[in-house]
C-alpha cells in the first residue's frame, strides 16, 4: 500500500481511512462473508472489499449491506438475460433499479 502523503491525508479526511481502520475493516468484512451462509461466492481479496468500504466511508455494516445488494443485483435477470452480461446502466429497467437504490 503505497500512497503519497497527500493521498493518505485525503483518504483519512474524506473516507476515515487509516492503515489500522483499513486492516480492521477488511478483516471484519472478510470474516463476515466467510461465515455468512447466504454468500456462496464472493471475491475476498482486499482490493475488491476496499471498493465497498471506501464507497461507504469505512462503515463496516453499510459495506456489508452494499455487498449483499451487489450479490442480489448480480443474480438479477431481466428478459432472460443476466443484468451483468452486456451491462448497460442506461437500460431503462437497470436505470430504474439503480435509482431505487
Amino acid at each position: 500500500w503505497t500512497l503519497s502523503d497527500d493521498l493518505k491525508k485525503l483518504a483519512e479526511s474524506e473516507l476515515r481511512e487509516t492503515v489500522e481502520i483499513r486492516e480492521h475493516a477488511i478483516k471484519a468484512v472478510r470474516d463476515w462473508a466467510m461465515k455468512n451462509p447466504r454468500i456462496v461466492t464472493l471475491r475476498l481479496d482486499s482490493k475488491f472489499l476496499l471498493r465497498f468500504l471506501r464507497f461507504k466511508k469505512f462503515s463496516v455494516p453499510q459495506a456489508m449491506e452494499s455487498i449483499e445488494r451487489y450479490l442480489v443485483l448480480r443474480k438479477y435477470v431481466h428478459e432472460g438475460h443476466l443484468i451483468y452480461q452486456n451491462f448497460d446502466y442506461l437500460d431503462p429497467p437497470l436505470l430504474n433499479l439503480l435509482d431505487a437504490g
